[in-house]
Formats: structure tokens, C-alpha cells, sequence
């Protein structure tokens, strides 16, 4: 099954960072309740689409905003 290293930014607070399946990486996502998408499985094909040949993907929020925070991923 593959893994998924990934980290969670928001300014001025330590990332989140983990090591998953999709479906532990979704649940992870899902606690931490993020603003401006409609659910975890929603960012998971978001970044699955967004992913490029070396497994790496990434996804900004409100840039500059004060909701703002960013997900990357790595597939291994």
C-alpha cells in the first residue's frame, strides 16, 4: 500500500507533519477541520491530481489571508 509523507502549514503555528496511507492522511486532514474545501476525500483527489511524476504535490489556501495554510505531500 502506498505511503504518503505530508505536512500541514499555517502561519505562526508548528506544521503538522505525518506518514500515511490515503485513508490516514484523509483522516488526518479531516480533524483538523480545514477552511475553503467541502471535505478530506476532496483535498485527497485534489493533490492525487495535482501530484507530478515524482509524487509530489501541493496545495495553498488563502495566500496571504489570515485562514491561510498549505498541504504537501510525497508519495513513496
Amino acid at each position: 500500500m502506498k505511503q504518503y509523507s505530508w505536512t500541514l502549514m499555517r502561519p505562526g503555528a508548528i506544521p503538522n507533519i505525518g506518514v500515511g496511507t490515503l485513508d490516514e492522511v484523509a483522516g488526518a486532514v479531516h480533524r483538523c477541520q480545514l477552511p475553503g474545501i467541502p471535505s478530506a476525500a476532496w483535498l485527497m483527489d485534489e493533490m492525487k491530481a495535482r501530484q507530478d511524476l515524482t509524487g509530489t504535490a501541493r496545495y495553498n489556501y488563502a495566500l496571504g489571508q489570515p485562514d491561510e495554510w498549505r498541504f504537501a505531500w510525497i508519495a513513496q
